[in-house]
């Protein structure tokens, strides 16, 4: 086994790991070989454990793909990964960052809200949570009418004023907060400094669990969901690490430092002052991620065994089937891989077509016991029995007392703005027997994500004329479509993400009635 420090880059991390795979003869498998310059004995490599940074782990395994060398990541969430078209030989024993998004969408529907607002984090988390949140809400009757970015959480500016955003959706009461726990403190803040307590009921993602938030927004942080990753325990890891010390661990290069840092003390030279007393604590020991690093050796471990087994059945070595098995073959088996963690804990270990974990969540109430704030464990979420609610939510006025039921977060009318729906102002050209759809910017943005303002970008009249023109050209030729004619409805997108896509999917679907013959028997 060799250990190598990625220092969180994924820059370093290439070169790095072009420098392991090239100390090894790669023929056309999945696994090379070289000889130890330490023991001289015959090493065979066929894998990679980690890293935990989304980046390292991308550089990583796109030089690990040239040899079709399988990389087992234990913490990388980033949903890209989950492609195995790009990603082949890629897996994790963490589920996506988007997973979390299946579990919340299912408690804001089993509360019965229809009609909420998001607060992201600018991230490739923030922006892969939010995507899966706007095309599955829908999905489950859930209308996401207005998505906002924050790039600092601790600028108060910003802050304001995506809460300012949110006041024009006043019925949306449901926020979903995507992001670390600082974004979360931060719109709690907020919301304190404007006086808004009451108004809205959050949800939010968290990977770090029941973390626990600063006094400040204790009282307004009361009735908060929070769904974060399973936390899960290793005990016997728990032993082992408490039982190290820098004398007795003399294989991890880093532990000597990691000693120093923990106890704030020198081991060696003339200022060596650490304590032969000194040990860890269990408390000492955050274990958020230990039990998928287990598991991602685990998976290593069973699938040789099995392979072994099967190929090298009259051999206690490594024999040639197995060392030039296809790297293909390597991955198919860690796919089709079931088994217990390594971890103690009695998780079974498996992954999907993608090479994604299963995932598995818990639901958290913070609720005020008292003079106490606590979270409580309201519920749990996997990919096989999906939501599974323990306990009831509980939510709370302004004034501290708890809600008798959920809050309404409903939306009466059109998802878009929550209104009665009036005609938009479209370019039609009638009489057609197949319709073409144009989507041109004529006006400017207005103040909201679907609205537009009353400044008409003037170029942009000749685009939408030319669109026209070109249909009445068609139209003319005998040669082109002789039999059939061409009509077109032109809209206006005002240069607005969600305006347009509401606009073709009511071209598309015929979702808004625009004139008295729409929808046509064809469009294009």
């Amino acid at each position: 086994m060799e250990s190598i420090d990625s220092c969180l880059s994924g820059d370093l991390a290439s070169p790095l790991t072009l420098k392991f795979v090239s100390t090894g003869e790669f023929g056309s498998s999945g696994s090379g070989e070289r000889i130890s310059t330490e023991t001289g004995q015959r090493e065979y490599i066929f894998g990679v454990v980690g890293g935990a940074d989304d980046d390292v782990c991308k550089a990583v395994v796109e030089v690990l793909q040239v040899y079709m060398i399988p990389e087992i990541s234990y913490k990388a969430g980033v949903a890209a990964l989950s492609n195995a078209w790009n990603y082949p030989n890629f897996l994790r024993t963490v589920p996506p960052d988007t997973i979390q998004m299946a579990a919340l969408i299912q408690v804001m529907a089993k509360l019965g809200w229809s009609y909420i607002q998001a607060i992201h984090i600018e991230s490739t988390y923030g922006w892969d949570c939010t995507s899966v949140l706007r095309q599955q809400a829908p999905q489950a009757g859930i209308c996401l009418t207005q998505y906002m970015k924050v790039r600092d959480p601790s600028s108060d500016d910003q802050i304001d004023e995506v809460l300012a955003k949110l006041a024009k959706r006043p019925l949306a009461k449901g926020i979903v907060i995507i992001g670390p726990v600082d974004l979360a403190v931060a719109v709690l803040r907020g919301i304190k400094r404007n006086s808004l307590e009451g108004k809205y009921y959050l949800i939010r993602s968290d990977t770090q669990g029941q973390e626990m938030l600063p006094d400040d927004v204790l009282d307004v942080a009361r009735g908060t969901v929070t769904v974060s990753q399973r936390q899960r325990r290793a005990e016997q890891f728990v032993s082992h690490m408490t039982s190290l010390t820098p004398q007795s661990n003399t294989r991890n290069p880093w532990f000597d430092e990691y000693w120093m840092q923990k106890f704030q003390c020198v081991l060696l030279g003339q200022d060596a002052n650490c304590s032969d007393s000194d040990r860890l604590k269990a408390e000492d020991i955050p274990i958020n991620t230990v039990a998928s690093v287990m598991d991602a050796v685990g998976a290593f471990a069973h699938a040789l065994d099995e392979l072994h087994k099967t190929l090298c059945y009259q051999s206690d070595k490594v024999c040639d089937s197995l060392s030039d098995l296809p790297g293909e073959e390597f991955i198919q088996k860690l796919k089709g891989l079931r088994f217990q963690s390594l971890a103690g804990d009695g998780k079974t270990v498996y992954f999907n077509y993608q090479g994604d974990d299963n995932g598995e969540f818990d639901l958290y109430n913070f609720v005020q016991d008292g003079d106490e704030y606590k979270y409580i464990q309201v519920g749990t979420y996997d990919r096989v029995k999906l939501l599974e609610m323990t306990n009831n939510i509980t939510f709370y006025t302004s004034d501290g007392e708890v809600m008798a039921s959920p809050p309404i977060s409903d939306c009466i009318g059109p998802c878009d703005d929550c209104k009665a729906f009036k005609k938009a102002k479209v370019g039609e050209m009638l009489g057609g027997d197949i319709w073409i759809g144009g989507l041109f910017e004529m006006r400017k943005p207005g103040e909201t994500l679907i609205d537009c303002s009353d400044d008409l970008v003037m170029y942009n009249i000749q685009l939408l004329e030319a669109f026209y023109f070109a249909l009445d050209q068609v139209n003319a030729d005998n040669t082109t479509l002789p039999d059939l004619k061409l009509g077109a409805v032109a809209f206006d997108t005002c240069g607005l993400v969600e305006r347009g896509v509401r606009e073709t999917t009511n071209f598309v679907t015929g979702g808004v009635e625009y004139r008295s013959n729409y929808p046509p028997s064809g469009f294009v």
